[in-house]
Formats: C-alpha cells, structure tokens, sequence
C-alpha cells in the first residue's frame, strides 16, 4: 500500500488481514459479476478529481448481507489503481 501523503509504502501479506479492512481488499479483486452479487448496483458513481488534481473515478457500493459496516466507496485512477478507499 503507497502512502503519498506520507511518503511511505506499507509491504505484507493480505491473507492475514481480517473484519472490515478485508472486504476493501476482497472488492479490489471481485470480477463484476462478483461485485454485483455481493453488493448489487453502485450507489454512486462519477468523476472526481482530488487533492494534487489526480482524476478519479468515485463509486459508493452498499453490501446486501449483514456487514459489519453500511458502504464502502473507492476512488480508482485512469489506469484501474485505487487512490484512496472509505468504508463508513
């Protein structure tokens, strides 16, 4: 994970990470029809532009089981990268 606020990068193992950090990790390698079953259509989606003029595009997806959170919303750039995540 790359920091760039910070200027740091964070190296490890996903395997080992449990409860709600999971599941930002899981929607970042769920194909769409995954996605879709698990959290059906995207709440919101929309173009974004954030600090240092990075372009994004924005989506908000609410999970349709019992989740120990209400949304999750990720920010990815034009090559598919997530640059920042939110789980609310």
């Amino acid at each position: 994970m790359y920091r760039p606020r910070l200027g740091t990068v964070i190296e490890g193992r996903t395997n080992s990470i449990h409860g709600r950090d999971n599941d930002v990790l899981a929607l970042l390698n769920m194909s769409p029809a995954q996605l879709r079953t698990r959290f059906g259509d995207p709440e919101d989606y929309r173009q974004e532009t954030l600090w240092g003029g990075v372009w994004t595009e924005h989506i908000k997806v609410t999970p349709k089981s019992t989740a120990s959170y209400k949304y999750i919303e990720l920010w990815m750039d034009k090559e598919g990268m997530p640059v920042q995540t939110k789980i609310g």
